[in-house]
């Protein structure tokens, strides 16, 4: 009965071989974790960019106000002047937010330049009316509303910010924003977003 013969140990070539296909075997393990990884960094930073997406999704336009309706809006601004009835030539009216710094979509109020409308009626969301900077008293023919609980801004049905009314002579809704990406045509903004007027 024969004996096995001793293997033949490997060659310094078949070692090197094997070592070579061992680490091309880890850095293609590296090189996938670090593909993913940079997806995911990728995808997340879309997502992160682009929230309104899913605020679009979750809008029920079925619950917007109807064209024709008159909203109810305050008597007076956050500072107690009178809020006139709206001129002819119509007035804008700005669900604003609760900030102006949180959202890169947001509009200040001094960026209003004008359009299709005399004066503009913002609602800025607040916990109590102090919070709103006094200096936006100083905008003329913009009216600044504490709204308080979103008691107007949730009777509008703005599930985005801002997001943008149109009304008529006689309070009337004439048109409604109804893109949160695109500011519609009878909107005008200035591109300057300086703070002027917009401090405590």
């Amino acid at each position: 009965m024969s004996k096995d013969l001793p293997r033949e140990p490997k060659s310094k070539v078949q070692l090197d071989a094997d070592q070579i296909d061992r680490a091309l075997a880890v850095m293609c393990l590296i090189a996938a974790l670090v593909l993913a990884v940079a997806l995911f960094v990728i995808v997340s930073g879309i997502a992160s960019q682009r929230p309104l997406d899913a605020q679009r999704i979750v809008h029920d336009y079925s619950k917007d106000p109807k064209l024709g309706s008159v909203p109810e809006l305050p008597v007076t601004d956050a500072f107690g002047r009178a809020i006139p009835p709206p001129p002819p030539a119509g007035r804008l009216l700005v669900a604003a937010g609760s900030c102006s710094e949180c959202n890169p979509r947001s509009v200040r109020p001094s960026q209003i330049v004008g359009g299709d409308f005399s004066d503009v009626v913002f609602l800025v969301e607040v916990a109590r009316p102090e919070e709103v900077p006094r200096g936006f008293a100083k905008l003329g023919n913009v009216y600044i509303v504490a709204d308080v609980g979103r008691l107007y801004t949730n009777a509008l049905n703005a599930t985005w910010t801002p997001r943008f009314y149109l009304l008529g002579g006689r309070g009337q809704l004439v048109e409604i924003q109804i893109d949160p990406l695109i500011h519609p045509t009878w909107v005008r903004l200035s591109q300057n977003r300086d703070r002027t007027g917009d401090v405590r």
